[in-house]
């Protein structure tokens, strides 16, 4: 199994923009990748072997209801932690996370319960903006005066990759529009844009 990411789609469509998107066999889209194609309204169908060609279907088979509840709830617990060791040192920061995590946590109801889809609130962060290509933290991130901060930000990030690789490979269960489950993972994906620029702008004031 190979992932394609956002920056190849990238060169391709710098290349030969397109309205449409075949993804080869034995292949699958990272988060940040089909987030790309989203935003741009690209249908994507998934090759067959033998070169045939189907529409990429929304929900996959062996990722289980109660397995993406769990995923979303993992995920909604460390915004709950990392909110309670943020509150004592950056209480504005501590804020943001909650937010967040609010925000996460209606979107997962809405979507169970079959309703609309609540929209983040906070500005739109375009990919760009969110620096998602280049943030990589490392133990000298660590050891600067928000170090604790990165890495606590860090772990959220990482939970909400991992999220949204269960969206992508199956469904909570009670809302299987396709539309709806676009609408999730595009407020999975609002949410991690936010806390990555939040991110950068960290190691940006450190620089300075």
């Amino acid at each position: 199994m190979r992932f394609i990411t956002e920056m190849e789609l990238k060169v391709q469509y710098r290349k030969a923009p397109f309205s449409s998107y075949k993804l080869p066999s034995e292949t699958r889209l990272t988060p940040e990748a089909r987030q790309f194609l989203v935003d741009r309204k690209i249908d994507v169908k998934q090759m067959e072997q033998g070169n045939k060609s189907k529409v990429e279907p929304q929900n996959q088979e062996g990722i289980s209801n109660e397995q993406a509840i769990t995923s979303f709830q993992k995920t909604l617990s460390f915004f709950l932690l990392s909110f309670s060791f943020l509150l004592e040192k950056d209480v504005l920061l501590a804020e943001k996370v909650l937010c967040w995590q609010r925000h996460l946590e209606d979107v997962k109801k809405a979507w169970q319960q079959g309703k609309q889809i609540p929209t983040f609130q906070d500005n739109r962060v375009s990919i760009e903006e969110a620096n998602l290509e280049n943030i990589e933290i490392s133990a000298f991130h660590i050891q600067l005066p928000y170090g604790r901060e990165l890495a606590i930000l860090n772990c959220l990030n990482t939970s909400l990759i991992e999220l949204s690789l269960f969206l992508n490979e199956g469904s909570i269960g009670c809302n299987k529009e396709e539309q709806a489950e676009n609408n999730v993972q595009t407020e999975v994906e609002q949410v991690r844009r936010a806390l990555l620029m939040v991110m950068t702008q960290m190691i940006r004031s450190e620089r300075q």
